[in-house]
């Protein structure tokens, strides 16, 4: 590859396996189930098109972008990605110390609120502090219709949310997600009461810590899923 034009149908393609075949190359794997995320060592290295997120010491993270086959925009200490602010510290409790990081999508949030509010003209969006009202139903019949377009952008907008940094709203856009064909009065008022919880409490944070001590070899993922398979009323998710 010399060059790849944005916009093209076979950039992407061709951009990633440039890509994993140089971290191929270079010792990088794959981490089974995890598309786009990859471990050397003691590194990890996300990637998401052309956005690389490393974590690993100075020096191997500075061989590792020496070793690129290409040129990459300025690196430096992560502060956001993927639309989330990366806030990172160390934290004292009492007598113990921990490494903190938090994620945070207030000012992608915003931006969700405004286009709410562009593409629902006159519909005011009001704070709400839960995700969803127990007095309005989605899951009514309703005849199917033809998704609109504003109706698939923002539902779309609330999975990346719930995806990347907000689970508390996991249940209120899948649920809305599973009605897009099928939109009613009651969707649309949920969408906004969903959209206003998010304005009240843009600014919560996800917060992840592990022990100063702790050695990233020693931590272990947990995996918990729940699904019910009773037709009609299948919720599924997971958290890890």
């Amino acid at each position: 590859m010399e060059w790849c034009l944005y916009g093209h149908p076979l950039s992407g393609h061709i951009w990633v396996e440039t890509l994993y075949r140089h971290l191929d190359r270079t010792g990088w794997v794959p981490v089974p189930g995890v598309p786009g995320l990859f471990s050397k060592s003691s590194m990890v290295l996300c990637t998401y098109v052309d956005d690389l997120l490393i974590s690993g010491s100075d020096a191997e993270v500075a061989e590792f972008f020496a070793t690129l086959p290409f040129e990459v925009g300025k690196g430096g200490p992560a502060t956001e990605f993927l639309g989330a602010t990366i806030e990172f510290d160390r934290v004292e409790r009492g007598s113990d110390a921990f490494w903190e990081t938090r994620l945070h999508l207030a000012d992608y949030i915003r931006t969700l609120v405004r286009t709410f509010e562009r593409k629902w003209p006159g519909k005011a969006v009001r704070n709400a502090w839960t995700p969803l009202s127990s007095e309005l139903r989605t899951d009514v019949p309703a005849e199917a219709t033809a998704p609109e377009s504003r109706v698939l952008e923002l539902v779309g907008m609330l999975l990346w949310v719930a995806r990347l940094a907000r689970p508390d709203v996991a249940f209120a856009a899948s649920r809305l997600a599973s009605r897009v064909g099928r939109w009613t009065a009651d969707c649309e008022e949920q969408l906004a009461r969903t959209v206003g919880y998010l304005q009240a409490t843009a600014d919560v944070k996800l917060r992840m810590q592990r022990h100063v001590d702790d050695r990233a070899c020693d931590l272990l993922p947990d995996l918990h899923s729940d699904a019910s398979w009773v037709p009609g009323k299948s919720q599924s998710g997971a958290f890890l």
